[in-house]
């Protein structure tokens, strides 16, 4: 344990530690508090260097506290832009629906099969299956459906 006088020099000590990595005074004030905290219940008898001992803990609690704080500005970066895609999705909403409005209408001008074909692919029916139903090798439908989809994406894009 530490008497008053030791525990001004150490407060002292972690004051000067704390200057050399510039932070803010809040900063400065939070930390050296931490550290002190950290530093009384040290049983100072088995501690060689206390000066070393000192300024270790002091240097990897503030190491700790740049790390979280890194930590949390990569959060708050994370967050922004995640806010930021959001709103552009929402911004985005309207031209979707009107990609979809182009792509139902285009739909209905495509011959009966590619149709067909079309509508069984994105009810989640495997090729396999469509060429079956259909009566047709399943190379002939993969040409057919990028036939399809040439027509659909040079009216929509």
């Amino acid at each position: 344990m530490m008497d008053n006088q030791s525990g001004l020099e150490i407060k002292k000590q972690v004051d000067v530690i704390c200057n050399l990595y510039r932070l803010s005074p809040e900063d400065k004030e939070d930390l050296s508090q931490d550290i002190m905290l950290k530093l009384v219940g040290t049983n100072w008898n088995e501690i060689e260097n206390k000066e070393d001992y000192i300024f270790i803990t002091a240097r990897n609690h503030i190491t700790d506290f740049y790390r979280k704080e890194g930590r949390d500005e990569k959060l708050i970066e994370r967050l922004k832009e995640r806010e930021i895609i959001n709103s552009q999705i929402n911004n985005n909403d309207d031209h979707i629906e009107d990609l979809r409005i182009a792509f139902e209408e285009e739909l209905e001008n495509l011959p009966p099969q590619q149709k067909k074909i079309i509508e069984l692919m994105y009810d989640g029916v495997s090729q396999q299956q469509i060429a079956e139903e259909l009566g047709i090798s399943i190379g002939h439908l993969k040409k057919q459906l990028h036939i399809a989809r040439k027509k659909i994406q040079n009216k929509i894009l």
